[in-house]
């Protein structure tokens, strides 16, 4: 058993099952933390949920921590809430330390005095042996609640977007993207042998799946298709950056720069991210609007324009215009910001973006096809298709909060993009 007095261990880890490749531009994954506290509050949100907890340091002296949990739809799915950890719940916290901040983890194992454990996705188990020391639990009486600053938050255009009947046949609906699995499995309406399919003609691999694709060769198969890990199953894209582009790319740091920290995300892969629901639908006669279901990120095509404006003010999604080639929308997308397009890609802001969105009817499925071309960063276009499923799912708002803190800040709190 841990002194109580003892606020935090530092283990060393070998190729620990707790290790997590996809955190560690914020997190040391090669070392664990662990921290005997006592829970003060638990925020249940996307992209990252969050525990906040007081503890006992060496000197006695009571000290204010967080950890770093998944996004909210696993935790809740999985029961781990505000009820489950209430403020005063005593708790040993396994995770992997922060690197730019005291007291901060990326939390693996939530171990409770009542056997139960958490895991990050709020997966819960009966193997906990946590006994909480005295002394931490009377110095925690009365103590105040921990306060969290909030670096970003979603735009409120999705929440407060004109209602409009929601199409359920041709183009127009909710859609869900192959690129990722939910907690209940596979997206809504796409069964294990598609995915499989899809992913194979896409060159997508399976990324992050560690020790539980472990025997399969590699090969994505109908069990790990029915697994619930919530990863990017999509093509990784890679461009021949230009001079110009391969200097600024290399000043890029997911550590600072991933738009995630600024609840944003790109025209293309905000519709594919995570297989969240997304809202296409016409919104009167001279525009399209297509809600994003990660990060909440409205676009607006519009369908009674021949030209792009002249003064297009720069942004994440530029300014899109379409038409009707046949059954087929062509959509043109300019007037970008520099940005991430696509995990890793950088482009200037001189890309320009041309989709062909098609929609099949015999499988009732939407069919994405991209030529990404930015001439100031890139040496060629970049191609690629995005495939969605239909879902009788509402699109729901992801209501990023982004709480991160100082450890995916630089001292000047600014990214690349800024």
């Amino acid at each position: 058993m841990y002194r109580s007095n003892l606020s935090l261990l530092l283990i060393a880890s070998t190729g620990t099952a707790l290790a997590h490749h996809g955190v560690d531009a914020h997190f040391d994954t090669s070392t664990d933390i662990r921290f005997e506290a006592v829970v003060t509050d638990i925020r249940v949100i996307n992209p990252h949920s969050y525990v906040y907890f007081s503890q006992l340091n060496d000197a006695g002296e009571l000290v204010e921590g967080r950890c770093e949990l998944f996004e909210r739809r696993f935790l809740v799915r999985n029961g781990l809430t505000g009820e489950t950890l209430p403020p005063g719940t005593p708790v040993r916290i396994t995770g992997n330390p922060a690197r730019r901040e005291a007291n901060v983890c990326h939390a693996e194992q939530i171990e409770l005095a009542d056997g139960r454990s958490f895991g990050n996705r709020g997966q819960v188990s009966d193997d906990s042996d946590y006994v909480p020391g005295e002394a931490l639990m009377a110095a925690v009486v009365g103590s105040a609640e921990v306060s969290s600053r909030v670096i970003a938050e979603s735009s409120r255009e999705a929440v407060e977007r004109e209602p409009v009947e929601i199409p359920t046949e041709g183009m127009f609906g909710t859609w869900v993207a192959f690129t990722g699995m939910l907690p209940d499995g596979l997206p809504p309406g796409v069964d294990a042998s598609e995915l499989q399919s899809s992913m194979m003609s896409m060159g997508g691999q399976m990324m992050g799946m560690g020790s539980q694709m472990a025997g399969m060769g590699g090969q994505m198969n109908a069990d790990a298709a029915q697994m619930p890990m919530p990863r990017f199953m999509g093509t990784r894209y890679q461009v021949d950056y230009t001079e110009a582009g391969q200097a600024f790319a290399d000043t890029y740091d997911p550590a600072f720069d991933s738009p995630d920290i600024s609840c944003q995300a790109s025209v293309l892969h905000g519709m594919q991210h995570h297989a969240l629901v997304n809202e296409f639908v016409p919104v009167g006669d001279d525009r399209l609007r297509w809600v994003y279901g990660y990060m909440d990120m409205v676009r607006t095509i519009h369908m009674d324009q021949s030209e792009h404006p002249e003064d297009i003010e720069p942004s994440v999604l530029g300014h899109s215009i379409g038409y009707w080639d046949g059954p087929t929308l062509v959509v043109h997308t300019r007037g970008f910001r520099s940005f991430e397009l696509f995990r890793g890609v950088i482009n200037s802001d001189a890309l320009q973006v041309v989709e062909r969105v098609a929609h099949d009817p015999e499988t009732d499925r939407l069919i994405v096809s991209f030529t990404a071309l930015d001439p100031k960063f890139w040496r060629a276009p970049l191609q690629g298709e995005i495939k969605l499923a239909r879902t009788d799912q509402p699109f729901t708002p992801y209501g990023c909060i982004e709480l991160a803190g100082a450890n995916n800040l630089r001292p000047d709190e600014r990214t690349i993009f800024d």
